[in-house]
């Protein structure tokens, strides 16, 4: 819009140039019209100059920049002294009519007024932009051989905004402006320098509209509060921007940008108090909280995101690289306790993990890879089933080395274990995860004592239930415990026949 205005004022100063050679007659602005009007529509094609009136003291010009923009200027003149002071109205009911003169793509309804007072020596400009319920104030002052100043306030509709970039309304609220820029060149965007300020205290994300437009599905709206602070120097900006709401806190520190640049990095932290607030957008129910911290770079056209991030948790570390929709992560230590809590399932088992990741969060498709190291199987079901069915107390186990991997399709996770101690080994093959049900299908071999009981492990994650064929196992234990009865009643009566025969005892 300060294009536009520059443009125009530009383009009045012209005109009054050129018509001072025509001696500021009617006749002169009847030779001065159409050659105006050519100019113009080299730009607008269906643009008209309904009125060119310039005299000596006044200057009055009228164009029918679209079939619905028009823009209005009167002024009182000094040409001998290249001065002139006066107003402006720019009206425009379809911003998309005048893309061609406009700094981006534009759309909807809008118009601006102020006054102006310019000379060769400085020129000063003070008015507004407006749109339906949103509104800029500003100033402009530009000295000779000094940079110009532009000084802006604006109160602005978060629907509005998007309506005029183009951009679904996905949030309701309104933006505070404040900007102070000074600007060395008009024609080079390296020049600029000030700082620009923003808020927005009574943001709301709408869930309907974000749940339309993308594949996240918020289940409710949401409010949010966002600031930011921008430092520009020689057209480079460097921003601070703070977003908090019930589900997270989000901050990019130190975002850089260089206009007219097609990418921007940043550093970002990301703070998460209540995992379970973020069910929406995990396949399975996850509980705690997290921080996380990394750096990221965004190419404005393509959208095309890559970023890095660390996080310190579950009693270890997890670091994560996304490239688009290639994301792969590495496991550092976490503690098996830790994540089973997290992911709301029993806590069975205690261990330090270490593994990968690979997932492609466009196909919902990945893979992963992991060793637990120092494992001990804790207290639970499963142990006392194995306690009751083969008379062996697991718990006292370790293994040194678990190694389990799988695959995930769209929240269905096909997992293989394989644990070994000492006197036990455990594995299961083709085990069932399916996350957004919580729901568990495996079936758990367990050799202990030279025999082998298959565990089922069926039904909600959190709390699954486990059954065994407990026959096989007793029968073995049967036939075990007569055989020992056979020999010891065998040695029982041998030891009787000799000591009733006198027979001598060797090795006494």
């Amino acid at each position: 819009m300060f294009r536009l205005l520059a443009w125009s004022m530009g383009l009045t100063l012209g005109a009054l140039s050129v018509a001072a050679f025509l001696l500021l007659t009617e006749t002169g602005n009847g030779l001065l019209r159409p050659l105006a009007e050519q100019a113009l529509q080299t730009k607008l094609p269906k643009a008209t100059i309904t009125l060119l009136d310039i005299r000596p003291d006044h200057a009055n010009l009228s164009v029918q920049l679209s079939p619905e923009s028009q823009l209005l200027f009167n002024a009182k003149t000094a040409l001998l002294e290249g001065k002139a002071t006066g107003t402006w109205q720019l009206i425009s009911k379809d911003l998309t009519q005048l893309q061609a003169i406009l700094p981006m793509p534009l759309a909807g309804a809008a118009s601006s007024e102020g006054n102006f007072d310019t000379s060769f020596a400085q020129q000063e400009a003070k008015g507004k932009i407006s749109l339906t319920l949103s509104q800029i104030d500003f100033t402009l002052n530009h000295k000779k051989e000094a940079p110009a100043t532009l000084n802006a306030y604006g109160k602005l509709t978060l629907s509005e905004i998007a309506q005029l970039l183009q951009q679904p309304s996905l949030a309701n609220g309104h933006l505070q402006l404040v900007a102070q820029l000074k600007l060395d060149n008009w024609h080079d965007k390296q020049s600029l320098n000030g700082t620009i300020g923003t808020n927005i205290n009574d943001g709301m994300i709408l869930a309907q509209m974000l749940n339309e437009t993308t594949t996240i599905a918020l289940p409710s709206n949401t409010p949010f509060v966002l600031n930011t602070t921008t430092d520009v120097l020689n057209g480079k900006t460097l921003s601070q921007i703070l977003l908090n709401s019930p589900l997270a806190t989000l901050g990019l520190n130190n975002l850089r940008y260089n206009l007219g640049e097609d990418g921007l990095n940043s550093d970002h932290q990301t703070n998460i108090n209540d995992l379970s607030k973020l069910s929406f957008l995990t396949d399975s129910p996850l509980h705690g909280r997290m921080q996380i911290n990394g750096k990221l770079s965004y190419t404005l056209p393509t959208h095309h995101l890559i970023a890095d991030a660390s996080s310190q948790t579950l009693g270890g570390k997890i670091t994560a690289k996304l490239n688009g929709d290639q994301l792969n992560a590495q496991l550092i230590d976490l503690q098996a306790t830790e994540l089973s809590a997290m992911l709301g399932m029993p806590v069975v088992f205690k261990s330090s993990i270490k593994g990968d990741l690979v997932y492609d969060l466009g196909k919902h498709i990945g893979k992963f890879d992991a060793n637990l190291y120092d494992g001990q199987i804790l207290p639970n079901e499963f142990s006392a089933l194995l306690n009751s069915a083969a008379k062996f107390d697991i718990t006292r186990e370790v293994y040194e080395r678990v190694h389990t991997d799988g695959t995930m399709n769209a929240g269905n996770i096909t997992a293989n274990l394989d644990m070994q101690s000492h006197l036990t080994h455990l594995s299961a093959k083709d085990a069932q995860i399916n996350l957004k049900q919580h729901l568990v299908n495996a079936t758990l071999l367990t050799q202990v004592k030279g025999f082998t009981i298959p565990i089922c492990i069926q039904g909600d994650l959190s709390s699954p239930k486990m059954s065994s064929d407990l026959s096989a196992a007793l029968a073995k234990q049967a036939e075990q415990a007569a055989t020992q009865s056979i020999e010891q009643e065998k040695q029982t009566l041998t030891n009787k026949i000799k000591e009733q025969l006198n027979l001598p005892r060797f090795g006494h």
